[in-house]
């Protein structure tokens, strides 16, 4: 539990000053103004306090999880909330500056929010009854004073405004505001509100969200929510400076963002755990973050209201100064202020905003990024979108060797490894390097796991644990263990997981469905009280994959392997040509099978969508795998596809009496009437078979052969996936073909759009690198290993619904 200092040395807009790693996952942190004591509240039923530099004074101990945390501003009274899921029950705990408990009152109900007033006389208590109950020191004794009723899914956090004014954070519902004796004086609605809630001196509020968005209240009710750049889960954790200059918030996915009331980034850190709670000094100076990897992280901030003042000053200076320099010199100034604070990625974002508005021309744009490269010291997190910009430049001036040089830099980022990479094979191909432009392709897909994977894997891990499935969760943990044995507590968790299955544990009740558990690894491991089910249930709609769909996917799944669709089956006749590349399409290697299987199941889930669905078309049919699919589970099923030898081998499979539909055509002239199909698709990336230019005229056509109401799925490759490796069958010079005639998920939902289609979408596959289907131990994929690649592809999909994976299939329904 000894604090570790920080390992980094060079300037920087934030560091880690030290960080004291609790034996549990901290859902609170609280501090005094100047951090000379810090609370954390942990799941395991302990309170810990710690002193300025992360080391232990004292630990509170309770026979319940700890959820809140409070701290009187001169440190000399502490509160903890405590919680238990079934039965429900919850309690106050007041101790002195020594941990000491002094008073205790019982709440019957899970405890989420606590605060002080400035003068730590009075406290607030917000519980998942719905209830905000008000307590106050009167002669050394603390006594009830006021309770609260409240609407929503749980009432989460509160913060006193002020002397006498109430902030109360309703999940899914709003904030409501009231007086020091619970009279009820403004409500604001909100559904995407959850968690804490901060506010400034003047009132100003600053609410976390249940979406990657950040709320904000002014004092005179104006709310507005901003989406945070980056950002993919729910932002629980949020502080802002007494004047409201400088905004803090953290999130589910690990990240701690510094932003200005407007919601620019000035700094973003990533901490391996789901980011619960934070604390910041009054000045901004410092901020303390709890992590549900136990981490309590103190931070260094190095942006303050002097340095946002001079930044807002010379942004202000910038028209006048280039009427009377040139605007390389005028721009220098405010780059030099931003860099000698170490805001490299915030000038980055401030030249892309000028240079979008056209306030600066790309001669000046290059000068500027390469003024600000010339100052990043190496090494430095923000160096490589230096380098890829400074990159662009030298491709866009027609210095191939130079720009693959900056590429390759950029390269290092695990963000920016796809999109530099490819684009320094594009620089080596046009200086006549093909050795290198073809390495450097290859590496820009070789399968890799990044922070947010091994967040993902880690989650699965301990939701396995609590669904009582051991040897998958052991599966799971092994996985990290061989990606990073250091990370979080996997090594001593695996001996429990282990000593439970050698215990010969059960599996308990799931009270609620698979998502809540996915929120993170703190979350119920068994059957909690009736009464938290809607506050539960609401939590887990903050996934984008419901338990409904979820299970949707599995019956598919098992209607799948029971029909054999999905068992390869050998061609009933012999063909006169050469098939061996339909037959490696028919007979792939495991990480193929993969995305053949995951795509297959996903597509029936979007074919049952189609209510009454009874004829369906697979347009780039080849081996005619889901005319045979969807024939076997019932539906009147036609194929189509250009090449003649490709229609001979798939009717090669069937016997003559029982062969889809099976023709020659082209899908830009389709040989069928209107509306004769409820359901088309075109999988496996054969859309980008189809010439770019071609590609509108044949979605065209495809919409013109499906009813209204019937949809169009085209599945295909997803390029800004950074794990992407096609199927092996492919060449290197294939996918690169390939690449040069494909667009993104965003590219291709627009093209369906633009062809009038209504309800268009992406369901994104293959989200995790293919070596996970090895490492979990899974050989073949049958019904139970691909259950679990199942189980991991919609879990990330849930957590994380703009993830790009190896797949995606783009669908609209025809109007």
């Amino acid at each position: 539990m000894a604090p570790k200092p920080s390992e980094r040395s060079h300037a920087a807009a934030v560091r880690i000053e030290w960080q004291t790693v609790l034996p549990a996952p901290v859902i609170s942190v609280a501090a005094t103004p100047a951090m000379s004591r810090i609370v954390a509240a942990c799941v395991d039923g302990r309170g810990h306090a710690l002193d300025a530099t992360g080391a232990p004074l004292w630990v509170f101990a309770t026979d319940k999880e700890l959820w809140a945390a409070a701290c009187a501003a001169d440190g000399a009274t502490i509160a903890f909330g405590s919680a238990s899921w079934n039965p429900a029950d919850g309690a106050v705990h007041l101790l002195d500056g020594g941990g000491n408990e002094i008073a205790r009152f019982e709440l019957g109900m899970p405890v989420w929010g606590l605060a002080f007033d400035r003068t730590g006389t009075r406290l607030a208590a917000a519980s998942w009854g719905n209830e905000c109950r008000l307590y106050e020191q009167d002669q050394g004794h603390w006594r009830e004073t006021h309770r609260i009723g409240l609407e929503g899914a749980g009432a989460y956090g509160v913060r006193w405004i002020g002397e006498s004014i109430l902030a109360v954070v309703c999940y899914g519902r709003g904030v409501a505001i009231y007086n020091a004796v619970g009279e009820a004086l403004a409500d604001y609605a909100c559904d995407t509100v959850g968690y804490n809630i901060a506010a400034d001196a003047s009132g100003n509020l600053l609410v976390g969200s249940s979406k990657p968005l950040l709320v904000g209240i002014s004092r005179s009710g104006q709310l507005i929510a901003r989406p945070v750049a980056g950002g993919s889960r729910a932002l629980a954790a949020v502080a802002t400076l007494d004047d409201g200059s400088l905004h803090f918030a953290g999130g589910f996915d690990g990240r701690v963002r510094a932003l200005t009331p407007s919601g620019t980034r000035l700094w973003e850190i990533d901490l391996t755990g789901e980011i619960w709670s934070c604390a910041a000094t009054p000045s901004g100076k410092q901020l303390v973050v709890g992590a549900g990897d136990g981490a309590v992280t103190l931070l260094a901030n190095d942006v303050g209201v002097d340095v946002l003042r001079e930044l807002d000053a010379r942004a202000g200076e910038l028209e006048r100064d280039c009427a009377n320099l040139p605007p390389v010199s005028a721009y220098r100034a405010f780059l030099d202020v931003a860099a000698r604070h170490g805001l490299y990625r915030y000038a980055l974002d401030f030249l892309e905003e000028e240079s979008g508005a056209g306030r600066i021309d790309e001669t000046t744009h290059a000068a500027l990024i390469e003024h600000l490269g010339d100052a990043c010291p190496d090494g430095h997190g923000d160096c490589p979108a230096i380098s890829y910009e400074r990159g662009r430049h030298r491709q866009r001036d027609g210095r191939p060797w130079e720009a693959a040089a900056m590429f390759l830099q950029a390269a290092r980022s695990p963000a920016l490894r796809l999109q530099a990479y490819s684009a320094a094979a594009g620089e080596f191909q046009r200086a006549g390097h093909q050795a290198a432009a073809l390495a450097c392709f290859r590496r820009a897909r070789e399968p890799s796991f990044t922070a947010d994977d091994l967040r993902l894997v880690y989650t699965l891990a301990r939701t396995f644990e609590s669904k009582g499935e051991l040897a998958v969760a052991r599966d799971h943990l092994d996985t990290i263990l061989v990606q990073d044995p250091q990370y979080r507590d996997v090594a001593s968790r695996l001996g429990q997981v282990r000593g439970s299955m050698a215990n010969g544990a059960g599996t308990p009740p799931d009270y609620e469905g698979f998502n809540v558990h996915l929120l993170g690894p703190d979350g119920p491991g068994a059957e909690v009280d009736p009464r938290l089910h809607a506050v539960v249930a609401a939590r887990a709609r903050e996934m984008s994959v419901s338990d409904c769909e979820r299970a949707g996917h599995v019956a598919v799944m098992e209607q799948l392997f029971a029909s054999g669709a999905l068992t390869p089956r050998a061609a009933v006749n012999d063909v006169t040509y050469d098939t061996s590349a339909y037959v490696k399409y028919d007979f792939l290697l495991p990480e193929d099978d993969v995305k053949k299987k995951l795509e297959a199941v996903n597509l029936i889930g979007l074919v049952k969508r189609v209510e009454g669905a009874r004829a369906t078309l697979d347009v780039g049919t080849a081996t005619g795998r889901y005319p045979g699919i969807l024939q076997g589970l019932g539906y009147r099923a036609h194929g189509i596809d250009i090449s003649a030898e490709a229609i001979a081998y798939a009717r090669s499979k069937f016997p003559p009496d029982a062969c889809p539909d099976l023709r020659v055509g082209d899908v830009r002239q389709l040989p069928y009437s209107d509306a004769q199909f409820d359901f088309v698709s075109c999988m496996m990336g054969t859309f980008y078979h189809i010439p770019l230019g071609d590609q509108a005229r044949a979605l065209a056509e495809m919409a013109r052969v499906c009813r209204p109401g019937g949809i169009v799925a085209i599945s295909t490759w997803d390029l800004e996936c950074p794990h992407q490796t096609f199927l092996s069958m492919y060449s290197v010079k294939e996918e690169e073909l390939i690449v040069r005639n494909s667009r993104s998920v965003t590219e291709l939902e627009m093209l369906f759009r633009e062809t009038g289609f209504d309800e268009v979408g992406a369901i994104r596959i293959g989200l995790v690198p293919d070596t996970i289907s090895y490492d979990l131990g899974i050989e073949t994929l049958d019904q139970t290993g691909l259950r679990r690649l199942l189980e991991i592809d919609m879990a990330a999909r849930a957590a994380t619904p703009k993830k790009h994976g190896q797949m995606f299939i783009a669908h609209g329904r025809v109007v």
